[in-house]
């Protein structure tokens, strides 16, 4: 009876220990794939936020890439157009049709012209009425001989663009595109500022960046006002079509102009800084020069007086 009864005791006590055993076993089974998808959401969570970061690199190293390759081509665009100012500058021929041969090379003629004046008027000052006479005799020589080249140079531009306008003169400024506007502007600082080869191609980096802003919010193709840049015209207009007989209203014409005078001013102020010197105090000093719109403006000729140029016009030829 005592047997029977440990063996049943054993019995139930082996039973309660097998199901208790079975059933913790159960509960880490349970708890550990509770433990293994928690951990494997996590990895996939880690992963997916890696691959997220690593698609943003991706994005910005392309972005990088396409911002170099856009640079290299508008150095490379740049440098071919210096060699080419840089190489008709150094031609021996004195038929102005060789010297100003293109549009651009004209738009750099009349760069240096108004470097040439300003230095001029810098040096013996008022030159609309010129009387060399009343120049001390060791500066008499060398005005006349400054203002006889400057007035010659003018009239031998004045023949480039006559011959110019058999071939496309005025469509080479109508239909440029605002890279081409950009171009034209820095072949004028070019020859007024006479820029080193760094000084260009930065520069004309500077000039095609503003005048994509001005393209994109349409300036190119809008009514100047030209009661905020005053002075002197030239027949050199970045775009004929801006003059429009179309009436446009005045607000806006106010805005455009506004909008216009704020690229200016930020544009001048950058190109300040790629100067030095002379260059930098000629650039600030010059009233033509503070005049002068670097983005949808005008060309102006030297402003030579109708005396000056009879004047030393006249001496030139003797």
């Amino acid at each position: 009876m005592l047997v029977l009864v440990g063996l049943g005791t054993w019995s139930f006590w082996h039973s309660a220990w097998a199901a208790a055993a079975r059933a913790n076993l159960n509960s880490h089974s349970a708890a550990g794939k509770t433990d293994a998808a928690a951990a494997l959401r996590d990895t996939i969570a880690r992963l997916q936020g890696e691959n997220a970061r690593l698609e943003q690199s991706l994005a910005a190293i392309n972005a990088e890439n396409t911002r170099l390759e856009k640079e290299k081509g508008q150095a490379s665009h740049a440098i071919q157009l210096y060699r080419e100012l840089t190489a008709q500058s150094r031609a021996q021929s004195q038929d102005p049709t060789n010297s100003y041969s293109t549009p651009r090379h004209v738009v750099v003629g009349l760069g240096k012209q108004a470097r040439l004046l300003a230095e001029a008027q810098e040096k013996w000052g008022d030159i609309d009425s010129p009387d060399p006479e009343k120049q001390p005799d060791d500066e008499k020589q060398a005005m006349v001989q400054a203002m006889m080249v400057l007035v010659s140079e003018q009239f031998r531009l004045q023949r480039a663009i006559e011959d110019l306008k058999e071939h496309g003169w005025q469509a080479a400024f109508d239909e440029a595109t605002s890279e081409g506007l950009a171009d034209f502007v820095s072949c004028y600082l070019y020859g007024a500022l006479n820029l080193q080869a760094d000084q260009f191609y930065r520069a004309n980096d500077l000039l095609q960046q503003y005048y994509k802003q001005a393209e994109q919010k349409d300036l190119l193709s809008s009514a100047p006002d030209e009661t905020e840049f005053p002075g002197p015209k030239f027949d050199l207009p970045l775009r004929r079509e801006t003059y429009t007989p179309d009436p446009v209203p005045s607000a806006t014409v106010s805005e455009h102009a506004s909008a216009l005078k704020q690229l200016n001013e930020s544009a001048r102020g950058q190109i300040g800084e790629l100067l030095s010197g002379e260059q930098k105090e000629l650039f600030d000093g010059s009233q033509q020069f503070r005049d002068f719109r670097l983005v949808g403006g005008t060309f102006r000729p030297p402003g030579i007086s109708a005396g000056a140029v009879a004047h030393f016009g006249a001496r030139s030829g003797e």
